[in-house]
Parts: C-alpha cells; sequence; structure tokens
C-alpha cells in the first residue's frame, strides 16, 4: 500500500513538473570584469571582460522561478607601476666565499596583465512581473559558485635591475650578469596562477521581451560580487628569485604572489564582474 502511495505521489509530481513553464537560455554578458584588490606599489585597472552561459529557469508560479546553469566567467586585470622594488635576503656562495646578502631587484615601466576563467554554477530565484503584453520585468538576485579553469599572468618592463648587497662587507655588486646582477632591457615573462574557489553575490536585472508564444528576449544589467579570497598559493616568493646553482637565471614572478620582507605586495583577491547581459530564452 506504501508503495503505491509513494508512485502515485511521485507520477503526480512529474505531471506537474512537466506542466509547469521551463526555460532554457542562452546568453552573453560584457562589461567591466577583473581582480579586485589593494596595493600601495602598483595602480589596479581592470579590463572588459565577459562571459557566455547556459541557463534553466523553472518556474513555480506565474511570477517566481528557480535558476540555474552553466556559464564560463573571463576576468583580466592591469597592474602598472613607473618603478617597482624587491628585497629579500639570500645566501650567496662562491669558490671563495658564503655569505648572506640582500639580493635586489628594481623594474622600470613594470606592468603585469593577470587572467583568470572560471567555471561558475549560478543558484538563484526569478522573480517577474508583467509590465505589458509583450514586456516583463525581471530580477534574479542569488549566489554564483565559480572554480578556476584557468589563469595566468603576463609580465612587461623597460628594464629590470638587480645588484647584490653585503651587510657584513659593506659590499656592493653591480653588473656582474655571470653572478645575477645585472640590467636587462625589455624583460618580459609569463607563467600559469592558481586560483581558488570564487563565491560570489549575483544579481541581474531587467526586461524580458515576448517574441513568440517559446521565444523570448532577456536585455538586462548584471553584477557578480565575489565575496571569497581567491589569491593564486601562498606568498612566499620575492618578485624576483635568485638562483645560488645558476645566478644568471633569474626568477621573475608574479605581483600576486610576492612578498616584500615579511609583507604581501597583495593582500587578498576578490573576483568583480558588471555590465550588460542578452539572453536567448527557449520555453519547454
Amino acid at each position: 500500500m506504501k508503495i503505491k502511495i509513494i508512485l502515485i505521489s511521485a507520477f503526480i509530481l512529474l505531471c506537474g513538473m512537466l506542466k509547469a513553464q521551463q526555460e532554457i537560455q542562452l546568453y552573453g554578458k560584457g562589461g567591466y570584469s577583473g581582480l579586485q584588490y589593494k596595493s600601495e606599489q602598483v595602480a589596479v585597472k581592470n579590463k572588459l571582460s565577459g562571459g557566455l552561459g547556459i541557463g534553466y529557469t523553472y518556474f513555480l508560479n506565474s511570477k517566481w522561478g528557480i535558476n540555474t546553469g552553466l556559464e564560463v566567467d573571463f576576468y583580466s586585470t592591469d597592474a602598472e607601476s613607473d618603478g617597482l622594488a624587491g628585497r629579500y635576503t639570500e645566501t650567496y656562495s662562491d669558490d671563495t666565499r658564503t655569505e648572506e646578502m640582500y639580493f635586489n631587484s628594481s623594474y622600470t615601466n613594470y606592468k603585469e596583465t593577470q587572467h583568470v576563467t572560471c567555471l561558475s554554477i549560478p543558484i538563484r530565484i526569478q522573480y517577474q512581473l508583467p509590465v505589458s503584453e509583450t514586456t516583463t520585468f525581471y530580477a534574479v538576485p542569488g549566489i554564483k559558485l565559480g572554480f578556476a579553469i584557468s589563469g595566468k599572468y603576463d609580465l612587461a618592463a623597460a628594464k629590470l635591475t638587480t645588484w647584490g648587497e653585503f651587510p657584513e662587507t659593506l659590499q656592493q655588486f653591480y653588473n656582474m650578469p655571470e653572478h645575477g646582477f645585472t640590467a636587462i632591457n625589455n624583460v618580459s615573462s609569463s607563467d600559469d596562477l592558481s586560483f581558488g574557489l570564487n563565491l560570489a553575490l549575483s544579481v541581474e536585472t531587467g526586461l524580458k521581451w515576448k517574441l513568440s508564444d517559446k521565444l523570448s528576449l532577456y536585455t538586462g544589467l548584471y553584477i557578480d560580487y565575489g565575496l571569497s579570497d581567491v589569491s593564486p598559493g601562498k606568498k612566499d616568493v620575492s618578485l624576483v628569485n635568485y638562483n645560488n646553482n645558476e645566478p644568471y637565471k633569474l626568477k621573475t614572478n608574479s605581483l600576486l604572489t610576492a612578498k616584500q620582507g615579511e609583507k604581501a605586495y597583495v593582500d587578498k583577491v576578490n573576483l568583480l564582474s558588471a555590465g550588460v547581459t542578452v539572453k536567448l530564452a527557449f520555453g519547454i
């Protein structure tokens, strides 16, 4: 008897879901999108970017629905400085001595561009209210979970100068490339970055235009405000690292992973995206 009741209830629920209004949405969005962080050493400039996605809305009634889907979000930011310096303690060793030194680095006209691509899952509530026979106001508040599927930085500078400072002997060494103390023009490098999970508040609002019984067009504004720190890994390297085994091979690092002494260049990183969105919705 209990099994029959469960089966009948499941059948009724399935029939209700089949009769309920549902939508599949294909959409694109674009605007102000980048990494949000503060640094005393650089000017941070976010760039134009956006995203693409496929959405699904299950309407509970004529006004309320549950929205989810899958989207790819792109973020891009420039960090610039006329002069950016680094300094940390390193052990210098050659055939004649082993001694503690300060390894110094200085960039001229420094620019680093950081890129993040996230695969995001929205979990939101959709509210809509007709304003005419063919036009409906809508609002979609909720959250998004973003998983970084790629991260990268590109670094460029007019010049990189490095030198060694030995506190015990009060000596400073320049222009010794074979020992890692050098001056290099037109420096460039790039490498991957591993960003953390992005939890964001998400709000979208605008107008829904009825094109036919099964086809609608959404036009709106959106903002995704990241709540979590997505900083890529530990900040445990210098801006430029000295290689004691091969001093002429200097290792450059991203501003996001570097520190100056005990203080990181960048404390925390959040993602922010805001702009316009356009959706084509298919009723099912």
